[in-house]
């Protein structure tokens, strides 16, 4: 058993309406209190981190018997939000790791698993009190490679499917991919190029959109004077 203070985030505790930005409003609470729940979880891990196969994994279950929700109103023109202390919300989660050293590759690949099924309570105004079911799937792949080179390179993606039900059920899908060059040609010289692509995709309504970034980083090491730039 545990208990969760709340005031890790400061606008739980301001009383009066704050701008989020795009016409969002959030107002906290008026008296800080603290929230219980009840957790176990267990684990198990395979290996350690130092060899060609290493696996972890961890398996839980957490009861909150009060917890801080939101209540909504949303307007054509503007939302407000109001934290509030909902009662019994229920959480499983499930995530697993997985290692492998590929000799030919000279490099580690990653594959990653993370399972999250809650039941909790929300209130929209003016419709009422909601109960809520959300599900997310998590999957992974990566790869870094570990050349004794001047080059290395890290890459990989990430799916995240999210289902939420009340009235009606919504499904969202959401992606990362990235790969990323670090350099060190020259003594004291460091470079990386970092590219990231996000891709967002709402089911229910058919949104889609895509976005691209891209950065490059130079760095110099003066190591008789100790200064970088």
């Amino acid at each position: 058993h545990y208990q969760e203070d709340f005031t890790d985030n400061i606008l739980q505790v301001l009383p009066n309406y704050t701008h989020v930005g795009n016409r969002n409003f959030i107002r906290g609470l008026d008296d800080m209190n603290t929230v219980n729940a009840l957790g176990s979880s267990v684990g198990y891990t395979y290996g350690k981190m130092t060899d060609k196969f290493y696996l972890i994994s961890n398996l839980g279950y957490i009861q909150h018997f009060d917890y801080i929700g939101q209540n909504m109103l949303i307007e054509p023109n503007y939302r407000l939000v109001r934290d509030q202390l909902f009662k019994n919300k229920s959480t499983f989660f499930l995530n697993a790791e997985l290692n492998y050293y590929v000799q030919k590759l000279e490099g580690n690949m990653k594959v990653l698993y993370d399972y999250n099924a809650s039941n909790y309570q929300s209130f929209i105004e003016p419709v009422g009190l909601q109960n809520i079911e959300q599900l997310q799937h998590k999957f992974g792949l990566e790869y870094r490679s570990a050349w004794e080179q001047w080059c290395n390179i890290h890459m990989g993606l990430n799916w995240t499917y999210m289902q939420f039900k009340n009235l009606q059920s919504q499904k969202m899908n959401q992606g990362q991919g990235f790969f990323n060059i670090n350099f060190s040609a020259w003594r004291g010289l460091r470079s990386s190029l970092k590219n990231e692509l996000y891709f967002l995709h709402n089911a229910s309504s058919a949104i889609k959109n895509k976005y691209v970034f891209s950065d490059l980083i130079l760095n110099y090491n003066l190591k008789k004077y100790k200064m970088s730039f």
